[in-house]
């Protein structure tokens, strides 16, 4: 049985879940407020509240980030999608993902 979740931000804007919430909420999968449009379309905050969720360092994100989609990820059309995309196949495994990104930035001069 799915629920509504809600995430709460703090001052500094990250995702403070409540009891019931999780990457999910954050990602806008739970809410049926949010359309299926919106999912569709990753903005900042969604990225910033996952990146919070999984536990992921936000400046070591960013490197992998520009490390992996080019240094105006941020810019492109499908950027925001590409990085919460990335998150959500991994939702189930944060630590595979910090492993992952670990992995990738030890790797920095090499081209890929």
């Amino acid at each position: 049985m799915k629920h509504a979740t809600t995430c709460l931000e703090n001052v500094d804007g990250i995702c403070l879940p409540d009891e019931r919430a999780g990457v999910d909420a954050c990602l806008g999968y739970e809410d049926s407020s949010v359309s299926d449009s919106a999912v569709l379309t990753a903005n900042a905050a969604q990225v910033r509240n996952a990146v919070a969720m999984l536990g992921i360092d936000p400046a070591k994100f960013e490197r992998y980030a520009v490390r992996r989609w080019g240094r105006k990820w941020h810019l492109q059309t499908d950027g925001w999608r590409q990085a919460l995309d990335e998150m959500e196949r991994y939702r189930n495994d944060p630590e595979g993902l910090i492993d992952k990104i670990d992995t990738y930035l030890r790797l920095e001069g090499r081209t890929f």
